[in-house]
């Protein structure tokens, strides 16, 4: 007679964790939802690198109390990040288009468009070509940036697949 696996009683236990774990992320992106929406309602912009330096400053605190590196840690709360940014920038998305607004996406090199086009087109987002030409449009925003907002009350969200033309 074997005994029992005593990995089978700790994988169990993780499994409960990431489930408890799972629910805690699902509870903060409904709050970034909210977040998006008031952003959007008052016209804010989404990205706010002040807020995010001090969310991942406090991560690095906590990085030796749960056993990891600094560097695990930061990494761990950009994805958790990036998720609150995706989230509200749907929300806010989504308020422009009952508003009749559009969106104008500029940046990422060209190389945005085949990923966004899908993902932004299965929730609705209608595409448009760009309204300048893409070199014309690459001089109003510096190289390497990833999204820029025109302030205007009319946007057009545009999608060009390819790399830039030079």
């Amino acid at each position: 007679m074997s005994s029992p696996d005593p990995l089978s009683d700790l994988r169990d236990s993780i499994a409960e964790v990431d489930r408890a774990l799972l629910e805690l992320l699902r509870r903060r992106m409904d709050l970034a939802a909210e977040v998006g929406r008031e952003k959007a309602a008052s016209d804010r912009p989404v990205v706010v690198r002040d807020v995010e330096d001090r969310v991942l400053t406090r991560a690095r605190q906590h990085a030796e109390a749960c056993g990891v590196s600094e560097e695990v840690m930061e990494s761990v709360f950009q994805a958790i990040i990036r998720g609150s940014v995706e989230r509200q920038y749907r929300v806010g998305v989504s308020l422009r288009e009952r508003r009749g607004e559009s969106m104008l996406i500029v940046g990422g090199s060209g190389g945005m468009a085949p990923g966004s086009a899908a993902s932004w087109s299965s929730r609705g987002t209608r595409w448009t070509s760009p309204i300048r030409p893409w070199r014309d449009c690459r001089r109003r925003v510096p190289r390497g940036g990833s999204a820029a907002w025109e302030r205007s009350t009319t946007y057009t969200a545009t999608a060009r697949s390819g790399s830039p033309r030079r």
